[in-house]
């Protein structure tokens, strides 16, 4: 997955304090400072107030959508920005050409929720490692078998590792991230005709002015997004969402179609190469896997992260675990994601140039009994430069009991997890759990054996 309540009576259940949505009379101000010709910006009748405003528009709508009707009548009164200033991008765009003189309020986070790391402060002693997996296009059998033993350390800690010598063209890679910038480049107005808002998507596909994260947030995130759908052929569904966007460009058009087409068939074959290799570290009988990706699906979400005048005040993604099976990441050279390490001091994670950066998600951990460890992460921003990442997300059945292989369960390894689906996960498990994800807590603790106790 690279994925929060307002109103006093219902923070109260957090260690949240405030989520610093504005008030009617800051908002008013805040609109004031923009030029007439932007207090009224067109965004396809009204789609970015649908992003912002609906339950299921953003990070914060995702987190007021799993409260009681009453509750949501309460948040629901709350101001909320509109228009250019609920979108990260414009607001960065407007504070570099002097527009605007302050973030909004709603992208502020509580000072206790700050990150402290900047995105370039690293630590070497404790960097993810980097592993290359051309043993598995050579089939040297013994190197072979050393890159699974490296893969099974890596799952197990730090749960996150770079992936070299995976085959993927590195132009195709350049290609895909110019059209992401071109993307994110546009006009707001001309995003948002492919948005899910505008009806030319389903569920939560397409343009997002302030995505919808799995974790609730304190605030707005620093960020814009665009997601596609693949299968297991890697084709992902682009063209009705180029077609709203592009409608009379044709050249940009099919080049965007037909990067994102290539990108797809290239990150699912890589994404089914390393499947086969973390099921071969585990070292069980990988047909208990087969029921888990009979219906494959790749989540393939593009983040644009602007540059921000008060990075430390603002956050590109507030700490998750990932829920999927795995996530595949290709960063550009702007750092930025970070991890919590061994001695729960942050860090960012060194970017390598042509890699992919892995993680463990919380699927794997629950089917591998516990022995592959996702980790704790986040994206912080800068002052100078936006930073973009592709990833992809790869998701097993939703309707598939999830059970680790018995080869797993032993005496000395009792099972960790009870059976659960990944649809009851993000759903019902999840809804119980709102606050305790939001205070970085990990929601595979309310689906342990015994978890009476969280």
């Amino acid at each position: 997955m690279e994925d929060a309540e307002t109103a006093t009576g219902l923070i109260g259940r957090s260690r949240f304090t405030s989520y610093n949505l504005p008030h009617s009379a800051d908002m008013e101000i805040l609109s004031k400072q923009l030029p007439s010709s932007l207090r009224d910006v067109p965004t396809g009748g009204g789609l970015l107030e649908k992003q912002v405003a609906g339950t299921r528009g953003n990070s914060l709508g995702d987190a007021m959508a799993t409260l009681k009707e009453v509750e949501l009548k309460l948040v629901k009164t709350a101001s909320v920005p509109e228009g250019p200033l609920a979108n990260a991008g414009e607001v960065s765009r407007l504070l570099r050409e002097k527009t605007l003189e302050e973030v909004p309020p709603a992208f502020i986070f509580p000072e206790q929720t700050r990150a402290t790391v900047p995105h370039d402060e690293f630590c070497d002693d404790q960097d993810i490692p980097t592993i290359d997996i051309s043993p598995v296009f050579t089939k040297d059998s013994k190197e072979l078998e050393y890159l699974v033993e490296e893969i099974a350390r890596a799952c197990e800690s730090p749960g996150f590792f770079h992936v070299v010598g995976h085959g993927v063209p590195e132009q195709l890679v350049k290609d895909a991230q110019s059209h992401a910038a071109k993307l994110f480049d546009l006009p707001l107005d001309q995003k948002l005709q492919g948005s899910f808002a505008a009806g030319a998507t389903k569920q939560r596909r397409g343009y997002n002015s302030t995505p919808k994260t799995f974790t609730p947030s304190p605030a707005l995130i620093w960020q814009e997004g665009f997601t596609l759908i693949g299968d297991k052929s890697g084709q992902v569904d682009v063209d009705s969402y180029a077609e709203k966007i592009w409608p009379h460009d044709e050249q940009q058009r099919e080049s965007f179609c037909q990067v994102y087409r290539e990108y797809g068939g290239h990150s699912m074959r890589l994404a089914l190469i390393l499947k086969d290799l973390v099921i071969r570290a585990l070292k069980v009988d990988p047909k208990h896997f087969e029921q888990y990706f009979e219906n494959l699906t790749q989540v393939l979400h593009l983040t644009w992260y602007p540059s921000a005048p008060n990075p430390m005040e603002v956050m590109g993604l507030n700490p998750h675990y990932d829920v999927g099976f795995f996530t595949l990441i290709a960063q550009d050279e702007v750092p930025g994601l970070q991890l919590r390490g061994k001695d729960g001091k942050w860090f960012s994670i060194r970017p390598v140039p042509g890699a992919f950066c892995f993680n463990v998600a919380d699927s794997l951990e629950a089917l591998s009994n516990g022995r592959f460890k996702g980790n704790l992460h986040r994206v912080v921003v800068n002052k100078e430069k936006p930073r973009l990442s592709i990833t992809t997300f790869f998701v097993v059945a939703f309707d598939k009991m999830i059970n680790p292989p018995p080869e797993l369960i032993d005496d000395a390894h009792p099972r960790l997890y009870r059976p659960f689906t990944l649809g009851e996960y993000m759903t019902s498990i999840r809804q119980a759990a709102v606050d305790y994800i939001c205070n970085c807590g990990h929601l595979l603790d309310f689906v342990t054996v015994d978890s009476s106790t969280v």
